[in-house]
């Protein structure tokens, strides 16, 4: 599933994958939050085995979403503009949109195989413990980012708009 899921998220972040190959070390335990990854020099992903929430395919919608924090400049630029334009705080509203963004494509594409999944952010409540108050905006508007309906700056503008 990674050519698919590649194609789609590099279409959808407007950028190129990965020239040269990326390191990802698996470590029996890492941080708080079990994955992270630096993108200074280059990036590296950080991934701890140990963690229970990324069995099954929920590891590979992680690996796909660390890498992503190499991928996403172009929406985290957009987002974080169209929310200082609106006069709002963009805190880690691109972290969410890259969550999402990854958990569906992840989804659909399982889909297409006829597997059922349930993405991260819905899987683990992270939504609803860290990032409740994004939950309806980024439901609105990014999903019909993820599936074309609408371009990124479309999204990032009704974004900017609906969240708090």
């Amino acid at each position: 599933m990674a050519p698919q899921i590649i194609d789609r998220l590099t279409s959808l972040y407007g950028v190129k994958w990965f020239e040269t190959p990326v390191r990802v070390d698996v470590v029996r335990v890492g941080k708080s939050q079990g994955a992270y990854t630096t993108v200074i020099p280059r990036v590296h992903i950080i991934v701890a085995s140990a963690d229970a929430s990324y069995a099954g395919w929920a590891g590979a919608e992680m690996l796909f979403h660390e890498s992503s924090h190499g991928l996403i400049q172009n929406v985290r630029a957009a987002v974080d503009q169209a929310m200082t334009a609106v006069g709002k705080n963009p805190r880690d509203l691109w972290h969410v949109v890259l969550f999402y963004i990854t958990g569906e494509v992840t989804r659909q594409t399982l889909a297409a195989r006829g597997v059922e999944y349930q993405p991260y952010l819905y899987a683990t409540g992270l939504f609803t413990r860290a990032w409740p108050m994004f939950r309806g905006p980024i439901e609105q508007t990014v999903r019909p980012f993820v599936d074309r309906q609408i371009n990124l700056a479309e999204m990032a503008r009704t974004l900017a708009a609906s969240a708090p």
